[in-house]
């Protein structure tokens, strides 16, 4: 779904649950080139999440940056 669909600090509802998202802002500097959408959120549980929607991909992905210690 295009980030315009969604409004800001907006509940989303995933699997039957609701998770609030503050959308921190979706205006990155990107290359002319790059037709993905980026927008920044923030969970309820003060997880930053960069989303990117690819218009062009059917895979889906996810990856975690663990900034302190050892994971």
């Amino acid at each position: 779904m295009p980030h315009s669909q969604h409004d800001e600090d907006a509940p989303a509802t995933t699997g039957g649950l609701d998770a609030p998202v503050t959308l921190l802002t979706d205006s990155l500097e990107k290359p002319l080139l790059d037709d993905r959408d980026y927008r920044v959120v923030r969970l309820d549980n003060e997880l930053e999440a960069l989303l990117v929607h690819d218009p062009e991909t059917d895979k889906a992905s996810a990856a975690l940056d663990v900034n302190v210690g050892n994971f």
